[in-house]
């Protein structure tokens, strides 16, 4: 059996402090970093509110107007993560406010194509006026080299995160994106 010597116990004692703090650090900037996305969230929310619509659909006009092509529901229900019946009630409302037209493709009535008009087009312009006003504000007195930071800061912290997935949730996120390279 050995001994430790009278110094290991000071070496130990560091070590665990020291461990400590890293993990009190690693609190600290994961509360910061969700604390961040919260205000974000409201702030985005209240300035943009009546806009549009709900955040969901304020993405989705803002897809469309960045797309090229007129898209169909499947491919606005894989932008947005979610089932294609939602899309088709966001597109509801979009359409009864005058933001979106829907057609079907003459060779196949069940595919809907989905088109911003313009007035979609007029609230996608003072949405980006918006925001881009807000993340000057949000981002004042951060250099372009803190900036750059903290996006490999995030993106390595999305890396290790995707280590923290289950199993079977991998596997799934590898089979829709084999469909979808089926699909189109």
């Amino acid at each position: 059996m050995q001994h430790k010597k009278k110094g290991d116990f000071r070496v130990c004692e560091r070590n665990s402090r020291e461990m400590k703090e890293e993990r009190d650090l690693q609190h600290a900037l994961i509360s910061e970093m969700l604390a961040v996305c919260r205000r974000h969230h409201c702030a985005m929310e209240g300035l943009a509110s009546g806009i549009g619509g709900h955040h969901a659909q304020q993405r989705l006009l803002m897809f469309l107007s960045d797309r090229d092509g007129v898209p169909v529901q499947k491919e606005i229900a894989r932008f947005l993560r979610i089932s294609p019946s939602a899309v088709a009630v966001m597109l509801k409302k979009l359409e009864k406010n005058g933001y979106i037209e829907k057609f079907t493709e003459s060779n196949d009535g069940r595919v809907n194509r989905v088109e911003i008009t313009p007035s979609g087009e007029e609230a996608v312009r003072k949405m980006r006026d918006i925001f881009s006003g807000a993340e000057k504000v949000i981002c004042d007195g951060l250099t372009a080299e803190d900036m750059g930071h903290m996006l490999r800061c995030f993106d390595k912290m999305l890396e290790n995160m995707n280590r923290l997935e289950p199993q079977h949730m991998q596997k799934k996120r590898k089979d829709e994106t084999l469909r979808e390279q089926q699909q189109d």
